[in-house]
């Protein structure tokens, strides 16, 4: 004869259910994670190919007034202020920003180097991500980190 076997179900219950619960609870928030990583890096392309669209007009005689990028020492090279109004526009109506909000703890840092006579500019964002159902503090931990690099070598 089969007996039931009654053990093994409040042991699954007491062990499995919280470990597929845990896991099932990670898995959103990595996907969220993701999402957010996947925003910002979409943000950072907009912004370098609008500058690298307006450099281009600007170098080829197509228009002599741009917001984003102006000629000076026959180099077109990017007005900043402009790239970072643009930037935190994007990062505002972005899900990263969510709702017309920045992002607390949004950073930029912009950097310029000459590499071989091309002006080269790495914009750097960081943010902390947000978080479904872990506490705020684990945000602060595993923060969204961007970058991307704009590299200019027109004349004009």
């Amino acid at each position: 004869m089969i007996e039931k076997q009654k053990g093994a179900v409040m042991l699954e219950a007491a062990y499995v259910l919280p470990l597929v619960l845990i896991v099932a609870l990670l898995s959103v928030e990595a996907v969220n994670y993701a999402s957010d990583r996947y925003s910002a890096n979409n943000v950072l392309a907009n912004v370098n190919e609008s500058i690298l669209l307006e450099a281009s007009a600007v170098s080829s005689g197509v228009t002599s007034n741009s917001p984003l990028v102006t000629c000076q020492n026959n180099q077109v090279v990017p007005n900043e202020a402009a790239v970072q109004t643009l930037l935190n526009t994007n990062i505002q109506s972005s899900q990263v920003g969510g709702a017309g909000n920045m992002p607390d703890g949004f950073q930029l840092d912009w950097t310029q180097q000459t590499v071989s006579g091309l002006l080269v500019y790495v914009v750097n964002i960081s943010f902390p991500s947000k978080t479904l159902v872990l506490p705020e503090a684990m945000a602060q931990s595993f923060p969204v980190k961007s970058n991307t690099i704009v590299t200019l070598g027109f004349s004009c």
